[in-house]
């Protein structure tokens, strides 16, 4: 199981419906339980990174499976690249964090 966090200070107009989705298709194409992949998207965010409020993305992956050191460098290319392309922020500006967990520390 996982679950992808998205919180950033662009506006909900924004990040759009299709975006969420190919994000969603993005991330779980690469999780061995892609059918298990939970998506939460926050916009309209205060985040303010560097004293600028230029937008910005905090993404955070949580997975039983599917993460680790060469798992999270195409993950992190992955939705940087997406992130960039559809969304307009600069490299610089997106973040993501990865935590794995126990099959424990997860109750579905």
């Amino acid at each position: 199981m996982a679950y992808l966090n998205l919180e950033t200070n662009l506006p909900s107009s924004v990040v759009t419906q299709e975006f969420r989705k190919n994000l969603y298709q993005l991330i779980a194409k690469n999780l061995p339980d892609s059918n298990r992949l939970i998506m939460n998207v926050i916009t309209d965010s205060p985040i303010i990174h560097g004293l600028s409020d230029k937008p910005y993305t905090l993404y955070h992956l949580t997975s039983t499976n599917g993460l680790g050191v060469q798992e999270n460098k195409v993950h992190s290319k992955n939705i940087t690249d997406l992130t960039q392309a559809e969304l307009g922020v600069t490299l610089h500006r997106i973040k993501t964090l990865f935590h794995i967990l126990n099959p424990h520390e997860l109750s579905c």
